[in-house]
């Protein structure tokens, strides 16, 4: 079928770009669209990368065809192991260039502890008729992080919109929601509200409150994302977040629990909680800084690969530095190269990420430690530079959490580099590290550097 401008269809981009659209022409195209939202979501798919260059319409025959080429299967509910950490915001790099970031959901940015399902469409979905409304995005950023950050920890604002359709706001404003809890599901309710908008605009051009969400029945059962059992032990956790923010000196967490404990979902709670909506809750005040939170864990299967576990970690936050505005990177970039300086080579080398990061002060090749170097020598150097790279990272204002999960299949050499990097000139850095056996030889490593220690010892829900 023939969709282009000479057939009368017309890019949703371009209606916006022309003006905000009238309540009649919204609500035209709002339908539609939720109508085939909801065609896709009964497939049980997902479309993932809804925005306005997706969508054609005609509005002479009221004809909207929403692109779905970005559809794939519902995934079931995210399991631990693959909640992204925050820094997996370099992967946002190709929604930027492809104009998808203003509208992904907060749970699509990894840095929440939330599965993606239908609720992230709807929420692409109010960002989307913000737009048409308005004729303007809810946020306005320059980089992949403010755009997250935006999505995450800011409300949209109010605006002022020309012969508003009083219900139809109220309800963009609901499909919006940061929270997916907050999102009515399925699409089809959103549908039938919107129709009921219509006639109501049609009989009338008046639209009168009325009850939302009566047709918002999901047609699957699904448990709530939440944590339970840990309210107590979740405390305790943002406490010692906080004293790192307040004192800007190291603190070490350690949570020791059996398999299925719940370890990691604990963990995932604290990264929402200091990178979620500020103000959102009481386990969420205002005053509470953002954090930059990076996880890793050590491989059963490569326990001999020296720092493997830092490279990991530490490369992740190397990539996170490249999803930054070009001002935040040269600035990253010097700071990173004066904290390395020679040894930037031999970084490199255990982090190839970094020559992105560098640029034209990287250095020429990766260097591996003189063979006439001791052992013992060579690994002290590099303990030593990986010191002043966490450095450049725990800044004055955002602490940096970094999360070593299953501790018990890292090395002992590795257990002490890990403490080392809690010496007390590293700044705000919140140290937390996980295992099913008790971390006394990480607690001892620690103790020569007198960082305060908070034990969590988690044990199974009745």
């Amino acid at each position: 079928m023939d969709l282009s401008p000479d057939a009368g269809f017309s890019e949703l981009t371009s209606l916006i770009a022309q003006a905000p659209l009238g309540p009649s022409r919204f609500l035209v195209i709002a339908i539609e669209l939720a109508g085939g939202l909801g065609e896709v979501h009964r497939r049980r798919a997902l479309h993932g990368d809804l925005h306005p260059g997706q969508v054609r319409a005609d509005e002479r025959s009221g004809q909207v065809w929403l692109f779905d080429r970005s559809a794939a299967p519902r995934p079931e509910r995210a399991t631990l192991s693959t909640i992204a950490p925050v820094v997996s915001i370099a992967s946002a790099e190709p929604w930027l260039a492809n104009g998808s970031l203003p509208y992904i959901a907060p749970e699509q940015t990894g840095r929440i502890n939330r599965s993606v399902d239908g609720r992230a469409d709807l929420y692409a979905l109010g960002v989307m008729f913000y737009e048409m409304l308005t004729g303007r995005l809810p946020f306005e950023a320059s980089s992949a992080i403010e755009w997250v950050h935006s999505h995450i920890a800011r409300a949209a604002p109010a605006r002022t919109i020309r012969a508003r359709p009083a219900a139809a706001v109220r309800r963009h404003r609901l499909q919006a929601a940061g929270q997916a809890a907050g999102r009515p599901l399925p699409a089809a309710g959103l549908r039938a509200d919107l129709a009921e908008c219509g006639r109501q605009w049609r009989a009338g051009a008046i639209i009168r409150i009325f009850a939302l969400g009566a047709f918002d029945v999901s047609d699957r059962f699904e448990l709530p994302q939440q944590l339970y059992g840990r309210a107590a032990e979740l405390a305790e956790l943002l406490a010692a977040f906080d004293a790192v923010a307040e004192s800007g000196q190291p603190r070490a967490v350690l949570i020791n629990g059996e398999t299925g404990t719940g370890k990691s979902a604990l963990v995932a709670e604290l990264q929402h909680a200091i990178n979620g909506p500020v103000g959102a809750s009481a386990d969420s005040p205002a005053e509470r800084p953002g954090g930059l939170f990076a996880s890793g864990q050590p491989d059963r299967h490569s326990a001999g690969l020296p720092h493997a576990e830092f490279a990991q970690v530490l490369g992740a936050l190397l990539r996170h530095t490249l999803a930054g505005s070009d001002e935040q990177l040269t600035t990253a970039r010097q700071r990173i190269a004066e904290a390395l300086g020679t040894d930037a080579g031999l970084v490199a080398g255990l982090m190839p990420s970094l020559y992105r990061v560098l640029g034209p002060l990287a250095p020429d090749r990766p260097e591996a430690p003189p063979e006439d170097l001791p052992p013992d020598r060579a690994a002290f150097r590099m303990q030593a530079a990986l010191q002043r790279l966490v450095r450049v990272f725990a800044a004055k204002g955002r602490p940096l959490v970094l999360f070593f999960d299953d501790l018990q299949w890292m090395a002992n050499d590795s257990v002490l580099q890990l403490a080392a990097l809690c010496e007390q000139q590293v700044g705000p850095l919140l140290l937390i590290a996980a295992g099913r056996e008790p971390l006394a030889a990480l607690e001892t490593a620690l103790a020569p550097h007198g960082v305060p220690i908070t034990r969590l010892q988690l044990q199974p829900l009745d």
